[in-house]
């Protein structure tokens, strides 16, 4: 799908909206509430079908675009549940989901000055960041710590890694480099240079985002290659936003790093320690992950293969998990963030498990925020569960 330009692009796709409230709960029997803006407020304009009605007035001129309708658009959280059940607004043309109509709603509202002075700060702030880098996207160089052992530029598979969660987050990408190293094959590295990719698409940014795409990836240099992700927003953009942005891209190889260690395991390259005694754990589907990549089989499948494992799942799970909550905004519901994770977390406790497993760092950074201080370190990265369990 080509990139739009202009709310008028979809105006036919999101007035196609029906109003039967589908995007807000799972499939019968179970009825579970999906969408989080929804499941707050009971209210169908808090809800993907809403969001497109909203679209359309504006497009027709029959709402105003300012403050208030900026600050709800960017309060949802773009957990793709509406995108993944609706049988209408993505197979209606120009074939485009929900949430990308919000995102381009977003940019309008970029364009207008409407986004929230904190959020433009921080944005801004990034992008000066990144402006000041240099050389940062090289795959000749090893910028990310990648052990000796294994890092070859020349490499098949490169490890693409964000430079925020390598500050915020330094035990998962420790675990994610021992584990690769204790599979042992060459591999190179790639990162963003500190400026958050599928950020700037999710908040409107998309000139910046333009600007750092063309200026700082060599893609000629990546074709061929094979790309793996610990974050599944990056990788979910590479799959299917990129190509948007740079004409003629095609898509190289991604792999979740969830993918490579069960292929490991299975090759016999890493092997699971022997258990003194029995752990429950309860996994959440990250909402790119799960629905936005369909990776749903390897982790679970992974857990499995760890001596003295069970896996206890919560009520929605798989497409039909519940949003972490963690890229929900806070301007037009207070405190949204934390009260989204606290329902996700309320269904963890009720399995009596004791981890809860996900495999995306903004979901481990919101959970571990929203849980009492003795709490925290029941939510684990899968990467980091795997290496405390292996040989």
């Amino acid at each position: 799908m080509k990139l739009m330009n202009g709310l008028v692009d979809v105006r036919k796709a999101a007035g196609n909206c029906i109003r039967c409230n589908v995007c807000t709960y799972s499939e019968w029997p179970e009825n579970y509430p999906l969408c989080p803006m929804y499941s707050h407020e009971k209210c169908f304009t808090y809800s993907g079908g809403g969001l497109m009605y909203i679209a359309k007035s504006l497009i027709d001129n029959k709402l105003n675009f300012d403050s208030k309708v900026a600050d709800l658009l960017y309060t949802c959280p773009g957990c793709l549940a509406c995108d993944d059940i609706c049988e209408i607004i993505p197979y209606s043309e120009p074939y485009i989901s929900h949430s990308d109509i919000v995102r381009l709603m977003r940019r309008e509202a970029v364009r207008r000055g409407l986004i929230s002075p904190m959020k433009l700060k921080e944005i801004q702030a990034q992008i000066k960041s990144y402006e000041k880098a240099v050389s940062s996207i090289n795959i000749n160089h090893n910028i990310l710590g990648i052990p000796k052992s294994i890092y070859n530029n020349n490499a098949q598979r490169l490890l693409f890694l964000e430079w925020s969660f390598l500050r915020s987050q330094k035990k998962v990408y420790k675990s994610v480099l021992s584990l690769l190293e204790k599979i042992g094959e060459p591999i190179g590295g790639i990162s963003d240079s500190g400026l958050s990719i599928p950020e700037l698409y999710d908040l409107g940014f998309w000139d910046e985002l333009k600007k750092y795409l063309n200026t700082k990836f060599d893609f000629p240099r990546l074709k061929g290659k094979q790309l793996i992700f610990v974050n599944p927003h990056f990788q979910e953009f590479f799959e299917s936003k990129l190509a948007k942005f740079i004409p003629g891209y095609e898509n190289t190889r991604s792999w979740h790093i969830s993918e490579v260690l069960l292929e490991s395991f299975k090759r016999g390259k890493l092997r699971s320690k022997r258990a003194s005694k029995k752990i429950i754990v309860s996994f959440h589907d990250p909402c790119y992950l799960g629905r936005g990549l369909k990776i749903y089989d390897p982790p679970r499948s992974l857990l499995s293969l760890i001596d003295g494992v069970e896996l206890k799942e919560m009520d929605r799970n798989r497409r039909n998990s519940f949003c972490c909550g963690a890229r929900a905004g806070n301007n037009y519901f207070l405190d949204f963030s934390r009260k989204t994770a606290m329902k996700r977390l309320k269904e963890f406790k009720e399995t009596g498990a004791d981890f809860l497993i996900t495999a995306c760092p903004y979901c481990k950074v919101i959970f571990q925020k929203t849980l009492n201080k003795g709490e925290k370190n029941r939510v684990k990265d899968l990467t980091e569960f795997v290496e405390e369990h292996i040989e």
